[in-house]
C-alpha cells in the first residue's frame, strides 16, 4: 500500500464515513502535519471521539492499525510544502485582506489539484469532439449554467456553433434532439441526479421484494417517470395532479412525506448545498478524479448490473417498432 496516497483516500472515502469519522478525517486533513506525531489517544481526544473509533477509521482506509496509518501519514506529509498559516476557513475575526489571502490561497490550491489530475489525452479527445461537431450545447443547472454560458460566449469568438441553452425544458428538447454529430459540454458542480435515481430503484426493489413482477416494478416506477415529468413540463404539478387518478394524488399528499420527510429532507439538501458552495465537493471530486474513479466506476459499474437496469433493457426492446431500432434514434 503507497503511503503517499492517504490523504486521497480519505477523500474518497469521506462521504461514506460515519459522522465520527468526519471528526477524524477533518482534523486530519486540516492537521496533516501535526496529527503524524500524535497518540492515538491524543487524536482521539482532539477529535472528540473514541479510540475505537480512530481505529477503526484506519481500518476503514486499509490500515491494519494505528501505527500503519500513521507512517502512511508521514510519508505522504514529507514532501509537502508547509501549510500557509492564513489558508483556511475564514473566521468572523479575519480582516478584509486575511480573508482576500486566505481565499486567494484556496482558488490556488484548486488550481494546483485541478492541474495535478489533468489528463492530457483526454483534453485532445474533448477538444476534437467538441471541433468535429455540427453543434456544441453548453448546458448546466442552476449556478452551473452561469459556467455553461460563459463557455458559450467563449467558445462563440472562435467558432460558430456553440450555443447556450438556459432554460431546463429547452435542454431536454434540444437533447432529445441531438443527433451523433452534436456533442453537449454540461457543467455541473455536483454531477449528480442521485435523489431520482435512488428513489427509483429503491421503488422497484420494494415492489420486487413484495413479489411483485419485476417487469410490473419497472413500469411502476422507473417507465412511468417520463410520463409524470412530460405532464410536469406541460402544465406543472397541478396540470400532473389533475392528469393522475385521484387516488394516486391523495398517495401523494399522505404517503409522500413519510417516504421524503419534509424538514429532514430539506435540512440535508442545506448540508449538501453548504459543501457545493464551500467547494468541499469540488474537493472530493478532484481527489476522485485523481485516484482513478475507483469508487466512481464502482458504482457505475454497481448501478449497470441492478436488476432494474436488466430488466429494463428487455422490456425496451419491445418498444422500438418497425425499423426504429436505433436507441439514439427512436421515436419511442
Amino acid at each position: 500500500m503507497s503511503y503517499g496516497n492517504v490523504f486521497t483516500k480519505i477523500n474518497r472515502e469521506y462521504y461514506q464515513l460515519t459522522g465520527a469519522e468526519k471528526k477524524i478525517a477533518d482534523y486530519i486533513l486540516s492537521q496533516r502535519q501535526d496529527c503524524q506525531y500524535m497518540s492515538i489517544s491524543e487524536l482521539a481526544e482532539v477529535a472528540e471521539v473514541a479510540e475505537a473509533t480512530v481505529s477503526r477509521f484506519c481500518r476503514r482506509l486499509g490500515y491494519r492499525g494505528y501505527s500503519a496509518f500513521k507512517l502512511a501519514v508521514a510519508g505522504a506529509s514529507a514532501g509537502q510544502r508547509p501549510v500557509n498559516p492564513l489558508y483556511g476557513e475564514i473566521l468572523a475575526e479575519d480582516n478584509v485582506g486575511e480573508m482576500c489571502r486566505k481565499i486567494c490561497a484556496a482558488d490556488v490550491d484548486a488550481i494546483t489539484q485541478t492541474l495535478a489530475m489533468i489528463d492530457p489525452a483526454a483534453i485532445t479527445a474533448a477538444a476534437d469532439l467538441l471541433l468535429g461537431a455540427d453543434q456544441v450545447l453548453c448546458m448546466g443547472l442552476g449556478g452551473s449554467m452561469i459556467l455553461a454560458t460563459e463557455a458559450a460566449h467563449l467558445f462563440s469568438t472562435a467558432l460558430p456553433n456553440f450555443y447556450a441553452v438556459e432554460d431546463s425544458h429547452h435542454q431536454a428538447i434540444r437533447a432529445a434532439m441531438l443527433t451523433s454529430r452534436d456533442a453537449v459540454l454540461y457543467f455541473s458542480y455536483s454531477g449528480s441526479t442521485r435523489d431520482m435515481v435512488e428513489l427509483m430503484k429503491l421503488g422497484f426493489e420494494t415492489l420486487v421484494e413484495a413479489g411483485y413482477a419485476p417487469e410490473n416494478a419497472y413500469f411502476e416506477c422507473i417507465h412511468e417517470m417520463k410520463l409524470i415529468i412530460d405532464l410536469i413540463n406541460k402544465g406543472g404539478v397541478a396540470m400532473m395532479n389533475y392528469s393522475i387518478s385521484d387516488t394516486a394524488e391523495y398517495g401523494e399528499y399522505v404517503s409522500g412525506p413519510r417516504i421524503l420527510p419534509y424538514e429532514e429532507t430539506k435540512k440535508n439538501m442545506k448540508a449538501v448545498l453548504t459543501d457545493i458552495q464551500d467547494g468541499v465537493f469540488a474537493g472530493k471530486w478532484i481527489a476522485e478524479n485523481k485516484n482513478g474513479r475507483t469508487f466512481f466506476n464502482a458504482k457505475r459499474s454497481q448501478l449497470a448490473k441492478h436488476q432494474m437496469e436488466t430488466v429494463g433493457a428487455e422490456l425496451r426492446k419491445n418498444m422500438l417498432w418497425g425499423d426504429d431500432t436505433d436507441p439514439d434514434t427512436a421515436s419511442n
